[in-house]
């Protein structure tokens, strides 16, 4: 899998939002692309994901941060 156009906003000091675009390749089957969004939470200081989803996506489609 290949991630394009990471980016992670803090929201709070102990939440941030992380945004990215994967590209999941496999030998004789088209490329699969995604916007992906995930809210990561720090709590007993380990980062918890607390939500994430993810939308297909069109090749060379324009976007990111």
């Amino acid at each position: 899998m290949t991630i394009e156009a990471f980016t992670a906003a803090p929201l709070t000091g102990h939440v941030v939002l992380v945004t990215y675009r994967s590209i999941a390749r496999a030998p004789g089957v088209p490329a699969r692309h995604a916007w992906r969004s995930s809210v990561w939470v720090r709590r007993d200081g380990r980062w918890l994901i607390r939500f994430h989803q993810g939308t297909p996506a069109v090749a060379g489609e324009p976007g990111g941060t």
